[in-house]
């Protein structure tokens, strides 16, 4: 082969592969590795040479040998479209009907209408370098969920390589990437403004957002895609794009709204640069809404989204063959919609959301008994609306998170999301440390330390705790809670004036997110800085309207310390009311710390054997807890520690070594 002609060795190369290719379309575990090893290459020289010698990426290169063979197929007219797309390799027939019409301009189904077209397109090699740019232009009508189909997603993503390109023509060594695209770019899909003047479209300018988000991520096109948590701050946001897009420190935004006449729903959607307030795309596209097709008009997303991403280049991240992630998680389109109206109403953070939500995804395992994601939602939901969000009492909300949770494990018992779950729930609703399962030996071998920074740092891993805050922050400098966290571990492990300047750094930026400001509130106190305290407990209260126990107990002590104490009173009586009725918050536990800040050792015991009795989930923070600093000899506050089964290390003498996660 050595002696023959470049082109000649280029031809056989191609039609070697091509063959492979053939041979192997039906085969489900036909994948990236396996056409190496059959190919005689590595991954990465499959790649290169496929893009040297075609101009086309592996995935474009498969997939436009299937569509070929497809055709063939279709032309002699005896096989159905559905029966055709599973012969040739895809898993979906839609996502084939979608592949099938962008390359060649019709669907599967008409392919017998355009004779001469076909035997045009049988005649040409598919494979011919630089033949991947035949999309077709859709028309309106057709457009399932036109919002993000291939074509828009196309058009923004080759502006976003035409400006990379005139900022940075420097190509990257030994790269198949040419100068064209510059993969250094972070972008944030803002939340699409619903315009509609209905409460219940909500969900569906979320999901399509999350759709998005979640299919950047995947691709690994962008360098960095700020996650849906942190772009939902900005959802009613007046704050112009520059300012967010400063906030959330990345170069380009997507962002739109969705509006409704009778209907059908219209989107409006715009990319742009906001430093250079340079508009690379803007459009709008009007499609019929049936939300009993939610699940497949997902499908169409995400699949248009890597059709468009894969005519430049091979993403790592992402599998060879889009088709093939596209399993549904459930047979059930409407199952699907409850669940992802579900996921959107608990994400509003209140307990009516949180409540409706509850009820949406009641509803999708209802549709589908099988639907082990919904499972887990649910389970998730109980858990955290106990002890998080404080909507239902700790009892009630464990016990639902694990019926949900021994749901899903009936059908997976290796789920680790829900033995994580499981674990996560002894450690804060049975205040057991390192808790053992007999039912579940796989829950054993779980650490949650490594999965929980929380746990981590109320055992005394505080090098662990920083690192995992300090590169979460690296990365996404917008959530605003790890910045008091953060702070707070820095307390924790005797760095005062750090803790301070994280706090004093921030403070102005976050302190309208409701956990940042508690977490900072606490901090404060604790570094005796009494002035910034009492700022931060002044602005929780203008601010928002709940009253949680910790906010109380901090409101307690301010109220003390300016010698209001019939204020103080109130609220004693307040947390005391609260402890007996019950309520979420560990009332309790607080007030065993008011009564430590009093230095009244026996109330502060007899409250904390209370709030132990009662399963408060703030007893999980007894042995780092700086306010009970003066117990530690104490034989009734280690008895606790004991019975909590917290560990040497985990304790707070300083003559212990604190640990490092393995």
């Amino acid at each position: 082969m050595g002696n023959r002609p470049v082109s000649m060795q280029s031809d056989v190369l191609i039609k070697t592969l091509s063959r492979i290719v053939n041979e192997n379309l039906d085969r489900e575990e036909f994948n990236v590795e396996t056409f190496a090893q059959l190919s005689g290459m590595c991954r990465s020289e499959l790649y290169r040479k496929i893009k040297k010698h075609t101009g086309k990426s592996v995935t474009a290169f498969v997939r436009d040998i299937r569509l070929k063979k497809s055709l063939e197929y279709l032309s002699q007219g005896n096989l159905t479209a559905s029966e055709v797309a599973y012969k040739v390799g895809f898993s979906s027939p839609t996502y084939f009907n979608t592949c099938f019409k962008q390359k060649y301009g019709f669907t599967p189904g008409e392919a017998t209408h355009h004779p001469k077209e076909v035997k045009e397109i049988l005649r040409k090699s598919p494979l011919e370098k630089g033949n991947n740019s035949s999309l077709a232009i859709l028309r309106l009508p057709e457009i399932v969920i036109a919002v993000i189909s291939a074509l828009t997603l196309a058009s923004i993503l080759l502006l976003v390589h035409k400006y990379s390109s005139e900022q940075n023509q420097t190509d990257i060594p030994g790269s198949a990437v040419s100068s064209e695209i510059n993969m250094n770019k972070s972008i944030a899909v803002l939340p699409l403004k619903n315009w509609t003047g209905e409460e219940d479209h909500e969900y569906i300018a979320y999901g399509i957002t999350n759709a998005l988000i979640t299919e950047l991520v995947q691709t690994g096109y962008f360098e960095r895609v700020a996650p849906i948590g942190y772009v939902m701050a900005y959802k009613d946001s007046l704050l112009d794009i520059s300012r967010i897009a400063n906030s959330l420190k990345v170069e380009n935004i997507l962002h739109g709204s969705v509006e409704k006449a009778g209907d059908q729903l219209k989107f409006s959607l715009e990319f742009i640069h906001p430093e250079s307030n340079h508009v690379f795309w803007t459009d709008q596209f009007i499609i019929d809404w049936k939300p009993e097709e939610t699940f497949e008009m997902q499908n169409i997303i995400t699949s248009s989204v890597l059709i468009a991403l894969n005519q430049d280049q091979e993403y790592q991240q992402s599998p060879m063959f889009p088709d093939e992630r596209r399993i549904p998680e459930t047979p059930s389109s409407k199952a699907y919609d409850l669940r992802a109206r579900g996921i959107y109403q608990t994400t509003k953070f209140t307990k009516s959301g949180w409540e409706n939500g509850i009820q949406l995804l009641k509803k999708a395992v209802e549709e589908d008994p099988d639907y082990l994601q919904a499972y887990r939602d649910l389970a998730y939901a109980w858990m955290y609306g106990g002890f998080i969000w404080a909507y239902a009492t700790q009892e009630e909300s464990w016990l639902n998170a694990k019926k949900y949770a021994y749901e899903a494990l009936s059908l997976n018992p290796d789920f680790t999301d829900i033995l994580v779950l499981l674990k996560e729930g002894s450690f804060y609703f049975d205040l057991k440390v390192d808790a053992i399962s007999d039912e579940f030996p796989a829950m054993n071998q779980i650490k949650l330390e490594k999965f929980n920074f929380d746990v981590a740092y109320k055992l005394g891993y505080f090098e662990d705790t920083k690192r995992a805050l300090e590169n979460s922050l690296k990365v996404n400098p917008n959530l605003s809670t790890n910045y008091a966290i953060l702070a707070l571990t820095y307390y924790l492990e005797g760095n005062d004036q750090t803790a301070t300047m994280i706090l004093d750094n921030n403070y102005e930026l976050h302190k309208d997110d409701i956990n940042f400001l508690r977490e900072s509130s606490k901090t404060y106190y604790y570094l005796g800085a009494y002035d910034k305290m009492q700022i931060a407990v002044d602005d929780f209260y203008q601010t928002f309207v709940e009253r949680p126990s910790i906010i109380l107990w901090l409101k307690a002590i301010l109220s003390d310390r300016n010698g209001d104490h019939l204020d103080v009173r109130k609220i004693i009586e307040e947390l005391r009311t609260r402890f007996e009725m019950k309520q979420p918050g560990s009332p309790g536990w607080f007030l065993a710390l008011y009564y430590a800040y009093k230095g009244n050792r026996e109330l502060t015991i007899d409250w904390l054997q209370k709030s132990y009795k009662r399963r408060e989930v703030e007893m999980t923070w007894l042995a780092q807890e700086p306010q009970l600093r003066f117990l530690k000899n104490d034989p009734d506050y280690n008895a606790l520690l004991d019975s909590m089964n917290f560990p040497d290390y985990a304790r707070r003498p300083e003559t212990i070594r604190k640990p490092v996660i393995d």
